[in-house]
């Protein structure tokens, strides 16, 4: 079964977004492991989450990318009203894209 690559950039045309899906894409191909690209999780595996300015206020288009599990969150950044990380604790790894998110 697949590995789930659920990205930003399904909505919109940032390099930036479009280049980390594909660098997921292609370091997990590397190692034999087959990804699809979705915009929003479909199966109960682990999915890989990322990258984009994902967590944050409550905005409607990104609510998709809030999924509880255990997945991984892969280069995010976090907005200056950060809110409702509890489904976070549940995730397999965390990783943000500068030390403003991190902190």
């Amino acid at each position: 079964m697949p590995i789930e690559l659920l990205t930003a950039a399904t909505l919109h045309d940032s390099i930036g977004d479009s280049c980390l899906a594909q660098e997921n894409a292609r370091q997990l191909a590397l190692r034999g492991i087959p990804t699809i690209h979705v915009s929003q999780a479909i199966s109960t595996g682990p999915c890989i989450i990322g990258g984009g300015w994902l967590l944050g206020a409550d905005v409607p288009h990104l609510r998709a990318f809030r999924v509880p599990g255990n997945h991984i969150l892969n280069a995010v950044s976090v907005s200056d009203n950060p809110q409702g990380y509890g489904y976070l604790s549940d995730y397999r790894y965390v990783s943000v894209r500068d030390y403003e998110s991190r902190d």
